[in-house]
């Protein structure tokens, strides 16, 4: 099954678009945008944390952050 996404550029043309597409629901399953799922607090923190460590990779990358070498990370547990 192939999947395709529709962005209605006019919000008037909608309930027609999705007339025409009911014709053909021998051949079209559509499936409504579902509502936007709020994050936990858990989740914030966890993508806030993945953001961190991305900029960071990426600053290393750039030669902008220094890491420590695992040597030095043994060395201080």
């Amino acid at each position: 099954m192939e999947q395709l996404v529709l962005n209605i550029k006019h919000p008037r043309k909608l309930s027609f678009i999705k007339e025409l597409l009911s014709a053909f629901s021998e051949y079209v399953e559509v499936v409504e945008k579902s509502e936007d799922k709020k994050l936990t607090e858990n989740e914030k923190e966890f993508l806030i944390g993945l953001d961190s460590s991305v900029a960071f990779v990426n600053n290393h990358k750039k030669a902008k952050a220094t890491s420590k070498t695992f040597k030095q990370m043994l060395d201080e547990l």
